[in-house]
């Protein structure tokens, strides 16, 4: 019994297998690569190297948005902006659309050509918890080119919430996009 358990421990594990012989000789496997292939393949990576940088580039042009609710979140105000404009980031689709539509119809159809919008670099969209008096809408500078947009929570009461929030919005966006005209038609009087 020994010598049967001897045997069976000396026989390799994995039987030795037939390894066929390459299909190709060594020598012309790489005769199938020839210099077009090459520059197509170089020039492929090249393509997509300069794509990734422009739209680096696009990328970067754009600016940040922050929503805040200052209201009480039991109101029917602050429910309301919690509901339709923070939790499924409809604010910041509005303040885009805004912004583009300001920019295709009012800016660059005047005879004014070479004069530059604002430039933003972040928009602060607050519901306050207070009533504002003048207005439904007040934009304030903060520092650099971050703007803050007050909302009246009056706004967000009424049976058209929706309507007037973006009217309000879209007055908002085109004060900030006209900031340089409004500073100095104030400075003025």
């Amino acid at each position: 019994m020994e010598e049967e358990l001897e045997y069976l421990l000396k026989i390799p594990l994995l039987a030795p297998v037939a390894v066929p012989p390459h299909p190709h000789p060594p020598e012309l496997v790489f005769s199938n690569i020839t210099t077009t292939n090459i520059i197509i393949r170089f020039s492929l990576v090249f393509f997509i190297g300069a794509i990734s940088i422009w739209a680096n580039y696009e990328a970067s042009k754009g600016f940040e948005v922050t929503v805040i609710n200052q209201s009480d979140v039991n109101s029917i105000a602050g429910k309301r902006f919690q509901l339709f404009y923070m939790s499924n980031d409809g604010a910041t689709r509005t303040i885009i659309t805004a912004i583009n539509l300001v920019e295709e119809k009012f800016m660059y159809h005047h005879s004014d050509q070479d004069r530059k919008p604002t430039k933003v670099g972040s928009i602060i969209l607050k519901l306050v918890n207070r009533n504002l008096t003048e207005n439904d809408v007040v934009v304030e500078k903060g520092s650099g080119d971050e703007f803050v947009v007050n909302i009246c929570p009056s706004v967000m009461e009424g049976e058209n919430f929706k309507q007037a929030f973006h009217s309000a919005l879209l007055r908002g966006v085109t004060q900030i996009l006209h900031w340089n005209t409004i500073t100095n038609i104030r400075q003025l009087n």
